[in-house]
This record gives structure tokens, C-alpha cells and sequence, in this order.
């Protein structure tokens, strides 16, 4: 073999080898690069159920609130009818107790009258006693 043949040779198997180790490396690196891509998809996927998970639980969150929002109104109403009766009961009943007192200063003014009647009574058969006491 011819040196110069000789050493393009070489030239040529050490340019074979570098584009094999380059070749290589690409290789390494484009696996590393599908695992890392294999692990963002994984991680993503459990990123979107996480998402998933959290948009569920903010939904069920969002109908109780609703529930409550409900309930909350119709307690309110509830309050307001209430008090609305209340406020009728309260006045019925100072109606009747101011009832009471205007019957009370009458039956008061007719004990009163009855208690001078009974006096004056008291005194006449006092007297009357007293007459036929002196007439025996």
C-alpha cells in the first residue's frame, strides 16, 4: 500500500471514529433528551389530574356555596317573617295589656265604690242596731 493511501486511510478511520463517538454522543443525548421528554409528559399528565382534581373539588365547592347561598336566603326570609310576626305579637299584645290596665283603673274605681257602698251599708245597719238596741 501506497503511505499517502496509508495515511488517508487513517485520516479516514480516525475522521470514522470521531463521526462515531459524535454519532454516539447524539445518540446519548436524544435518549436523554426522550427521557426527559417521557418525564415532562409524565409529570404534565399528573400536573393536568392535579388540575383535574382541584377544577372537581372548586365545582363541588362552588354547588355548596351555591346550597348555602340558598339556604342563606330562605333563612333570611325566614328572619324577616319572623320578626315581621313579631312586631304583629308585640303589638297585639301591648293592645291587650293597655286593655287590661283601662280594665283594671275601672274594676279598681268600681272596688272603690263598692268599699264606700259596703261603708255606708256598714254604717246604716250600724245604726239601725244601735235603734233597735235602744228601742228593746
Amino acid at each position: 500500500m501506497h503511505p499517502t493511501t496509508r495515511g488517508v486511510l487513517l485520516m479516514m478511520a480516525h475522521d470514522i471514529i470521531i463521526l462515531h463517538e459524535t454519532l454516539n454522543s447524539f445518540a446519548r443525548l436524544n435518549s436523554e433528551l426522550e427521557n426527559k421528554a417521557q418525564t415532562i409528559d409524565a409529570r404534565a399528565e399528573v400536573a393536568g389530574e392535579l388540575l383535574h382534581a382541584a377544577e372537581e373539588r372548586e365545582k363541588k365547592y362552588q354547588e355548596k356555596l351555591a346550597l348555602l347561598e340558598t339556604e342563606l336566603g330562605i333563612n333570611q326570609n325566614r328572619s324577616t317573617n319572623l320578626e315581621e310576626e313579631f312586631g304583629w305579637l308585640k303589638a297585639d299584645f301591648q293592645k291587650k295589656m293597655e286593655s287590661m290596665e283601662f280594665a283594671l283603673i275601672e274594676e279598681r274605681g268600681r272596688g272603690a265604690e263598692l268599699l264606700k257602698k259596703l261603708s255606708a251599708m256598714e254604717k246604716k245597719l250600724l245604726v239601725a242596731k244601735l235603734a233597735m238596741k235602744t228601742q228593746v
